[in-house]
């Protein structure tokens, strides 16, 4: 189980107009060394679909959570 959280500390100031929220990351030395392991920056397709999602899907539902849409 992955130890990777997320947590969405509300609405900031804006840029350009444009509202912005703030977003904590936090995981484990081990997670983010698989994640950078795997990371080719030459690459188009790197990190992976999935790699991407481990960590996008975090952030996506502490954001929605603070909003409250959980």
């Amino acid at each position: 189980m992955s130890t990777l959280d997320a947590t969405c500390h509300g609405e900031a100031r804006t840029i350009d107009g444009e509202r912005i929220y703030v977003v904590s990351v936090r995981l484990t030395a081990s997670e983010l060394d698989a994640v950078l392991s795997t990371f080719d920056e030459a690459s188009a397709s790197s990190p992976s679909a999935a790699d991407c999602r481990a960590v996008a899907r975090p952030i996506v539902v502490a954001v929605r959570d603070a909003l409250g849409g959980g």
